[in-house]
């Protein structure tokens, strides 16, 4: 029993290994993004709004195989000007693609959050990111600040949580290209990854082995150590070499 034990934590364990590099590599995806505007944004969705600042804001939602970037912004135009852009989305229908752990699902983050912190900088957008496969399970989030720099400047403030840069090297794309990767997990999103991709290994682990049962059962040899079997009398179907049951 203690032995089953051990072996469904290291299969669990490897699980999560393997789904937090599935979750990685999406977010990594080492090509040159702007040169596939087709495929970055085949799932963009966004609506358009009028806050109690008196400022439109715009939310947009990016759904992509294994990803989703969710982001809200202040914004002075409409993004109707991007020609990738289809029309908007009543509310209604955007929250509809909102997942459950989502800010978005509960309100407005980018007002809630400039009404909570006051500072001398400028709250422009907030951004949420979650890949892995099957289910998102790991994820990324927070403001973006434009800062005052003096002489009409202006610079941005990065305040995300929850992840780690990384910077692909210059051969693997047409120039360096860096991706934040997430590292917040996702409930029970990364459970059920991890479990899932576990059962895989543990399959792929058992399956030489009980090939090689069905293999030596057919040709009357013992499952355990191949001793032949046939014409064996006696024992009562026991292997006389290793004691293991026939049958």
């Amino acid at each position: 029993m203690k032995r089953w034990i051990t072996k469904l934590v290291v299969f669990l364990l490897l699980g999560a290994v393997v789904n937090v590099g599935v979750a990685w590599g999406i977010a990594i995806c080492p090509v040159d993004r702007e040169s596939l505007l087709g495929r970055v944004y085949a799932g963009f969705q966004y609506y358009e709004q009028y806050l109690s600042d008196g400022r439109l804001y715009l939310t947009t939602v990016n759904i992509l195989p294994g990803e989703i970037h969710l982001s809200q912004r202040v914004s002075e135009t409409s993004l109707l000007r991007y020609s990738f852009a289809p029309a908007p989305l009543n509310e209604a229908d955007f929250r509809a693609l909102v997942p459950t752990w989502s800010r978005f699902a509960a309100g407005e983050p980018l007002e809630e959050l400039a009404n909570r912190y006051h500072t001398n900088h400028e709250l422009v957008d907030y951004t949420e990111y979650a890949s892995g496969w099957p289910a998102y399970s790991l994820r990324f989030f927070g403001p973006f600040y434009v800062v005052p720099a003096g002489s009409g400047n202006v610079s941005y403030d990065s305040r995300l949580t929850g992840y780690l840069y990384f910077t692909l090297p210059y051969k693997m794309v047409e120039r360096g290209y860096g991706s934040e990767l997430p590292l917040l997990p996702i409930w029970p999103g990364f459970a059920i990854n991890t479990i899932f991709y576990a059962a895989i290994l543990w399959m792929l682990a058992l399956a030489p082995f009980t090939a090689r049962r069905m293999i030596r059962r057919k040709r009357g040899l013992c499952i355990k150590c191949g001793y032949d079997l046939r014409g064996s009398s006696g024992g009562g179907g026991v292997c006389p070499e290793c004691g293991v049951p026939s049958g």
